[in-house]
């Protein structure tokens, strides 16, 4: 007597068709590392108030079917760039005010989009608001009248961590001790910020010639990695990792340097977010943000 194995297979084609646009869901609180792995045509629900620039043109460049944010996208505390560049592009960019979504969803899942709507393949759907021109537009108008007040307190915050952080600024109390040499030295420091990674190919000369000290500070960290460069040093304070090297070929593991190291930057090109976006002392959800 033969025995015949047989194999089962899940037959998709019985699964009921959703309306709009379909695709896997990506879920991740922090854009930036979604942004790592997300897909063309893939759902990306992110939790990010007031998108910024930097992020909003890393979304486009992975061409997602839509993004879903459980956070406001637009908060009116200043006018953020980052919102407006997904509708450009012809990405839905969709608010949810559901602090739970992405709790209840499986990273890979099956759902899409229609219009406002985010259906899921339980059958449940999310309402959302859908982010137009116009509407856009009226928020940013409203967000430019307030901005005199944001500035108040972001100056305001500057004073208070400077005070608060005196004895680190001037005396260099707390600075942790490194291996590396920057006696007489150039030093650069790479930031996450508006066209970093353009500048840092541009600096590819300067880099040859004078050899600097390359410090990264989070996603810089990152850059520095991607354009070649290795950490030649690192050690560990605060339960972070603090890494710099000397320019030298070859590639390397991810540096980091202390969050603190990078709090009270001002503006220009080159930074990762708009000082205006610095969070006040108590607002937690806004240090989480920065952090983005």
């Amino acid at each position: 007597m033969h025995r015949m194995a047989i194999r089962l297979t899940r037959d998709t084609t019985r699964e009921p068709a959703l309306p709009g646009l379909n695709g896997p869901v990506r879920v991740d609180r922090r854009t930036k590392d979604l942004t790592k792995r997300l897909r063309r045509g893939d759902i990306a629900v992110i939790d990010h108030t007031d998108i910024d620039r930097v992020s909003g043109e890393a979304l486009v460049g992975r061409r997602p079917a839509a993004v879903v944010n459980v956070g406001r996208s637009v908060s009116g505390r200043y006018p953020n760039v980052g919102p407006q560049i997904l509708p450009d592009a012809g990405i839905p960019l969709i608010d949810v005010d559901d602090e739970t979504l992405m709790d209840r969803l499986k990273d890979g899942a099956r759902a899409s989009i229609d219009g406002e709507v985010l259906h899921l393949a339980s059958g449940d759907p999310v309402i959302g608001s859908l982010w137009d021109a116009e509407t856009l537009a009226e928020t940013m108008d409203e967000a430019r009248a307030g901005l005199s007040q944001q500035l108040e307190a972001f100056a305001a915050n500057t004073m208070a961590y400077i005070n608060e952080e005196r004895d680190l600024l001037f005396d260099g109390v707390g600075v942790p001790e490194i291996a590396t040499s920057m006696l007489d030295r150039h030093v650069l420091i790479v930031v996450r910020g508006y066209h970093y990674k353009e500048d840092l190919a541009a600096l590819r000369h300067y880099i040859r010639e004078y050899k600097p000290v390359l410090i990264g500070v989070d996603g810089g960290a990152d850059a520095l990695v991607e354009a070649g460069h290795r950490p030649r040093h690192h050690r560990r304070r605060h339960g972070l990792r603090l890494r710099l090297g000397a320019h030298h070929g070859g590639r390397g593991r991810r540096a980091r340097l202390p969050r603190r190291a990078c709090s009270g930057r001002g503006p220009g090109r080159g930074t990762g977010r708009d000082p205006r976006d610095l969070p006040r002392d108590g607002d937690q959800r806004g240090h989480r943000d920065a952090a983005r």
